[in-house]
């Protein structure tokens, strides 16, 4: 897509070859659904942005925290 961010492209250097794909593959997938739904590519594109950002924080996130609060029970 060419309307991501480079921002978005300088996570995903920074995550890896295979975790990059797949975060590729959650955001085109996600705008395919939303251009099927009707809306128009720029609302998509946005918006399955927004969920593949969350999708990455929140497993990022919980990750790290998994290894916090393991630490913490030594």
């Amino acid at each position: 897509m060419e309307n991501i961010p480079d921002f978005f492209y300088m996570i995903l250097e920074k995550i890896g070859d295979f975790t990059y794909y797949a975060i590729e593959w959650l955001f085109d997938t996600l705008t395919d659904f939303f251009l099927r739904l009707g809306l128009e590519e720029p609302v998509a594109a946005p918006i399955s942005l927004f969920i593949t950002l969350a999708a990455i924080f929140f497993f990022f996130g919980s990750s790290s925290s998994k290894k916090q609060r393991k630490g913490k029970r030594k």
